[in-house]
């Protein structure tokens, strides 16, 4: 069998599926270690045994909605590749726009010292971009050790573990007021389970299925506990974090109002603005002047 015609079986196999091709060729890319282009520069190539049950297998999960950044075991944020695996939410477009707006922030301020608190840092998608773009310093911390076993090992591949401390614990409890010595801005960001079980109902398949739901759903309620919890957290802290801090939420746009009436009970004198995502719709809520 060569590539071309096992690019064709799995695509076959995943015939009812959207991007039934693209998938293959992705798949088979995979299983054959080498890039797409170098597969579509040569179908002919003959390929092994082995390459074709890997295919194949990795094509039935497929078939069976596994998400093809767990088949593949990565997935790029930001244009950098990242590990992922069924611990770690899969790092999703729309979370990119939460990371743009804390870079844009510390462009404004190029004097200051800036720590990045990355709350829930999941596969460390937004602390890794965060030292990366900005070589700030960066405090991450999720209460899942499985959590926080990919992130370290997202950071020390990607050469910026040196900027990233990684703590576990829920919320802002691992977070000591000790961290804020020498720094004079601090930008704290959250993309926290936010979602209803009424709103993951709308979600596809192999989200629902596949991905960790307590990444996905914080309660039957609004969805925003965790939100609630963390800001409750904030104010009893915040007189040890410096008067600069300005506070980064990614939501679903259906929570917009929602989450600004929260915001207004908990930090009735802060300045509010939601940023829209590219399709338009509400996606990040920054916090400042409290």
């Amino acid at each position: 069998m060569n590539r071309l015609q096992l690019i064709q079986a799995i695509a076959d196999c995943l015939q009812d599926r959207p991007y039934a091709l693209q998938d293959a060729r992705q798949l088979v890319s995979h299983a054959c270690s080498c890039s797409i282009e170098e597969l579509l520069a040569h179908p002919e190539t003959s390929v092994s045994g082995r390459v074709v049950r890997q295919a194949m297998r990795l094509g039935r999960k497929r078939a069976k909605d596994v998400p093809m950044a767990y088949l593949l075991g990565y997935r790029y944020f930001f244009g950098r590749r990242l590990i992922v695996d069924k611990h770690v939410l899969i790092p999703r477009p729309e979370t990119e726009h939460l990371v743009e707006e804390a870079v844009r922030l510390v462009s404004k301020n190029l004097s200051h010292h800036t720590l990045f608190l990355d709350i829930g840092t999941g596969s460390g998608a937004v602390a890794i971009t965060l030292a990366a773009e900005t070589q700030q310093h960066v405090i991450a911390t999720d209460i899942s050790h499985s959590s926080l076993s990919v992130a370290r090992k997202n950071a020390r591949s990607l050469h910026v573990d040196h900027l990233i401390e990684f703590k576990q614990g829920s919320l802002l409890q691992p977070v000591k007021s000790a961290y804020f010595h020498g720094f004079d801005q601090v930008i704290l960001l959250a993309n926290l389970p936010y979602l209803t079980f009424e709103l993951l109902e709308d979600s596809p398949k192999e989200v629902v299925e596949y991905e960790p739901i307590l990444a996905l759903v914080s309660d039957e309620n609004d969805g925003l506990d965790l939100y609630r919890e963390m800001l409750m957290e904030w104010t009893a802290k915040r007189t040890a974090f410096p008067q600069n801090t300005q506070i980064l939420l990614e939501i679903d746009p259906r929570q917009a109002l929602v989450v600004e009436t929260m915001v207004q009970e908990i930090l009735p004198h802060a300045t509010i603005s939601i940023l829209p995502d590219l399709a338009n719709l509400p996606r990040v809520v920054c916090l400042s002047n409290f």
